[in-house]
């Protein structure tokens, strides 16, 4: 981070906003498909300011065990009444925070409102306050298990258009070498990458190595979400390099994954990982032993897409990053402006303070279902 002193806030009031957003088409993985998001919004008011983070959600535990319910329930009675009525900083209510196990989506989306917070009062865009250090990120296209192979292809067709820096593709069993064969033949040596969200087991291993034929630049947690023993094994056998996921929840874990040798790619999300102080530290991590990181995320509003570009632009951040134009999967973004994909193929960062993308309340009221307010007991 930066080396400025961190002012305390005090802290009036966080509103929780659960959001239900329909995606333009269903977006499906191996573990199941969305047809529209899920997310709590977190906004907390201190010194006349205002902050926004966001907690993007599954319906049901697909993915994760938190859903927009779970977080809305642990931050109003628990995270909510350490910080509300007090005065503090990001680090400090990171540390309140941790007396609570688990629940890193609700914890996150708090901590973001405070970052936000924070830089607003420096007049500072976030990504400065961090110690960023790009002026644009590049992102990947990921595109979703598909009915057909050739629907897969118009897809990719599409994306490359629009100067995507690499292709993200879901796979499963019986969805993954064949298409993966099809897009080389079809595009050559497009900047490509797979993504398995833990499908895969070790008995696998057979399968697996033959991913090693199409020069991937990564294979995306392709065993257990919860696993870095049986990757270790699986890497030791591959030529592909495994990129971690679900896998690394904080920086210990990330520390483990690459003292035994369990993947050469790090993706870091901010919400799995329980915040940005948690994700510098996993990058910090990384950088130390030579593993280069990128910024996952799930489809969410423009508010969690203005934390991730601006965590992006630390110096380890050398893949293209999953960060979506507001026009790529919501149906509508409720964010001003919106998040634009540039000609080269980039999201460029806003010097406006803070995350740079204002709310708009007037459109997020068409998609809210519950709103609860906590104000000091």
């Amino acid at each position: 981070m930066s080396k400025l002193k961190y002012p305390e806030l005090k802290v009036k009031s966080i509103t929780l906003f659960y959001l239900r957003i329909p995606l333009k088409t269903s977006f499906t993985i191996s573990t199941g498909t969305q047809k529209f998001i899920d997310s709590v919004l977190v906004k907390i008011d201190a010194d006349d300011l205002e902050g926004w983070g966001e907690a993007p959600s599954f319906t049901s535990p697909i993915y994760h065990y938190e859903t927009a319910k779970t977080i809305m329930h642990i931050i109003k009675d628990y995270l909510a009444e350490m910080i509300v009525g007090e005065s503090v900083n990001p680090y400090e209510a990171r540390l309140k925070m941790e007396s609570i196990r688990g629940h890193n989506f609700a914890k996150a989306a708090v901590e973001e409102a405070l970052w936000d917070l924070t830089a607003k009062l420096f007049s500072l865009p976030l990504y400065k306050l961090l110690g960023g250090c790009r002026k644009e990120v590049p992102i990947n296209a990921a595109i979703g298990i598909q009915k057909s192979i050739d629907e897969l292809l118009r897809k990719i067709s599409s994306d490359l258009e629009k100067n995507y820096r690499q292709i993200k593709v879901k796979v499963k069993k019986n969805w993954d070498l064949s298409i993966i064969s099809t897009i080389r033949k079809e595009f050559g040596d497009v900047e490509l990458m797979v993504d398995a969200n833990g499908h895969y087991s070790l008995s696998d291993i057979h399968h697996l190595k033959k991913f090693d034929l199409y020069n991937l630049n990564m294979i995306e947690q392709p065993l257990s979400y919860d696993d870095i023993i049986d990757h270790a094994s699986l890497q030791a056998n591959m030529n592909t390099p495994i990129c971690l996921d679900e896998s690394i929840r904080s920086a210990e874990d990330a520390r483990k994954a690459i003292m035994i040798g369990a993947c050469r790619i790090i993706n870091i999300k901010p919400p799995r990982v329980g915040g940005i102080i948690s994700a510098k530290a996993i990058h910090d991590v990384a950088k130390a032993s030579g593993i280069g990181v990128w910024c996952g995320g799930h489809i969410e509003t423009g508010v969690g897409q203005g934390h991730k570009i601006a965590i992006a632009t630390l110096p380890n951040f050398i893949y293209p990053n999953d960060i979506e134009p507001s026009d790529r999967y919501l149906l509508e973004d409720i964010v001003d402006p919106p998040v634009t994909l540039s000609k080269r193929g980039t999201v460029e960062v806003l010097e406006k303070p803070g995350i740079g993308y204002e709310v708009n309340l007037q459109l997020m009221k068409k998609y809210l279902v519950k709103t609860i307010k906590i104000n000091p007991p």
